[in-house]
């Protein structure tokens, strides 16, 4: 893989119940099911994968007592691209 072209992905990871940062969640980048990347949230629930190498990926965000979350995300070259607000549900 080469960072020459790569881009990066980045966005907020929230409680859905709370609307409240979730600091320290996971979020992973997957191609084809392989974990390309990785970051985890700061304590206002941001964060920011670089570099990720372009094309279909799977973004899914992690934290305990939460839901596991699945996107789709497109990553392009020499582009950052926002998710937005990733939700979390509470585990019951």
């Amino acid at each position: 893989m080469s960072i020459a072209n790569d881009g990066a992905v980045r966005g907020v990871i929230i409680d859905k119940e709370t609307n409240k940062p979730i600091p320290f969640a996971e979020a992973i980048l997957l191609q084809d099911n392989v974990k390309v990347g990785a970051a985890v949230a700061d304590h206002r629930g941001i964060f920011i994968i670089k570099p990720a190498a372009p094309g279909h990926c799977e973004l899914e965000t992690i934290s305990l007592g939460y839901e596991t979350v699945q996107t789709k995300v497109l990553v392009e070259s020499y582009i950052t691209t926002s998710v937005g607000t990733v939700k979390m549900s509470p585990k019951n």
